[in-house]
């Protein structure tokens, strides 16, 4: 058995010689293969001499470590001058812009000179600023951020539009709470006599009902007073001082007309004299005249 083996290491070895001995280092490597896993199999060495000369190979071996030195300073060179850059450029933070007020095309330019990159942007109804206008953004400005953050704005598209809701024969604060949960404010409230609507209840709003208005817009409110009564009495305005009488003649729709000074004993700026008298009949619209006291010259 043993011979045997012999045998075919010694056949294995000359057809591995005679192969070498008749291709070049230019014959296909997968012959060279063979014999290679051959000789690996039966346990016989196999080496395949170069017929390069010599000078070929130096020139080999140059051009590899060439290769490698350029390889290595070009890698350096990108390393220094881009990848360096770059990651320093990630930890440098800077002030963030203000950009609340400015139009969305200056917004944009304003934070692209920062360093910074523009994210999201939201259209939102807005009643300060006019539409295509930065409302909000973030992150604040006057904070401090790396260099290359998002910054998402909001872009206003002006007042909301609403209806004017329809609150007659509703009491005054429960028509105010509605016209404010829409968003409307409300303004003057004036009163009207109504023979429909009872008093203390809203008549109707100026924009009127139903018409189209933007949040933020004034509302009139009409509420409705009772008429005054006719023939009623001219109350006492004597004793009373000028300025209380006036406001005593104001609540019953007169009008009050002269007002002359006397020279008197009473206190001065007291009414002395009325008409109509205390008593008499009297219409909303009728004039009354007074008569004052003035301090007397000695």
């Amino acid at each position: 058995m043993v011979n045997v083996q012999n045998q075919s290491r010694n056949l294995i070895k000359k057809v591995c010689d005679e192969i070498k001995h008749r291709i070049s280092s230019k014959a296909p490597r997968r012959f060279l293969g063979v014999c290679s896993d051959l000789s690996e199999l039966f346990g016989v060495e196999f080496i395949m001499k170069s017929n390069k000369p010599k000078s070929q190979r130096i020139l080999f071996v140059f051009t590899i470590i060439s290769a490698v030195i350029v390889s290595f300073v070009l890698g350096l060179l990108l390393f220094n001058f881009v990848i360096m850059p770059w990651l320093v450029r990630q930890g440098q933070e800077k002030k963030v812009p203000d950009v609340i007020g400015k139009n969305l095309l200056e917004a944009k330019k304003i934070i692209a000179q920062q360093g910074f990159h523009l994210g999201e942007v939201r259209e939102v109804f807005d009643t300060t600023y006019p539409v295509g206008y930065v409302s909000a953004q973030k992150p604040k400005a006057g904070g401090y951020a790396k260099i290359g953050r998002i910054i998402s704005i909001n872009v206003s598209k002006g007042q909301k539009k609403v209806h004017v809701p329809f609150v007659a024969k509703l009491g005054l604060e429960q028509a105010k709470s509605i016209l404010e949960d829409i968003g409307l404010k409300t303004g003057p409230v004036e009163s009207l006599q109504s023979s429909l609507i009872p008093p203390g209840r809203v008549i109707t709003t100026l924009p009127e009902p139903g018409s189209e208005a933007e949040q933020g817009d004034l509302v009139r409110i009409y509420l409705s007073s009772s008429p005054p009564p006719l023939n009623r009495l001219m109350p006492n305005l004597v004793g009373l001082n000028i300025s209380v009488a006036q406001e005593s003649i104001r609540t019953r729709s007169l009008i009050l007309g002269e007002v002359k000074e006397l020279d008197s004993d009473e206190i001065t700026g007291r009414v002395i004299i009325q008409y109509p008298e205390e008593g008499m009949r009297i219409n909303p619209g009728d004039t009354v005249k007074l008569i004052i006291a003035k301090k007397r010259v000695k």
